[in-house]
């Protein structure tokens, strides 16, 4: 598998509470190039715990990245998260201590906020073919999960666990889908 291209740019966002997650909506710009498909960041939003277990652990949090290419195709990336107390997350230090606490409430951040500095140092990642986590549960997403996971603080996950216990869709089976590695 080929290495994904990150061209994220700095700029101001808007955090959503919609009532499920925390959806930080972006600045356009911000991109990706994933198997010679160009792919616009869209949103990202986060999720307790994460969503994607390796040998079936789930880490505490996971933040994914939704893009779409100019025919409507759907690449998420997904960032696994650790708390570490004694590495907390500098983005989300800007952001946690922040968040909208009210379903419907908006908070635009005017801090330039990178969101690639939300992805790990080590960029292999696996890949697969799924849906979105939300209804209406679209097919046809391709998946990048990372494999190294990044830290954020317990003070950072309570901040964000204050609003949401569990916000995650139960896993799933794989239904013969094919997991590639990126090495």
């Amino acid at each position: 598998l080929q290495p994904t291209e990150f061209h994220y740019l700095a700029g101001t966002e808007t955090f959503e509470n919609n009532g499920r997650t925390i959806v930080a909506h972006v600045n356009p710009g911000s991109y990706i190039v994933a198997n010679g498909t160009r792919y616009d960041l869209v949103q990202y939003e986060f999720r307790h715990p994460s969503e994607e277990a390796v040998k079936g652990r789930l880490t505490d949090m996971g933040v994914q990245f939704l893009h779409k290419s100019a025919d409507g195709k759907m690449a998420i990336l997904a960032v696994r998260m650790t708390e570490n107390q004694d590495a907390p997350n500098a983005i989300l230090a800007t952001l946690f201590a922040r968040l909208p606490k009210k379903a419907g409430e908006t908070l635009k951040i005017n801090d330039l906020v990178n969101p690639g500095g939300l992805l790990p140092a080590d960029r292999r990642y696996w890949t697969y073919m799924g849906s979105l986590t939300t209804p209406p549960c679209t097919e046809g997403v391709r998946w990048f999960v990372f494999q190294q996971p990044v830290t954020l603080s317990r003070t950072q996950l309570n901040n964000y666990v204050s609003l949401f216990r569990i916000n995650t869709r139960p896993l799933q089976t794989p239904h013969g889908r094919q997991i590639e590695a990126n090495q």
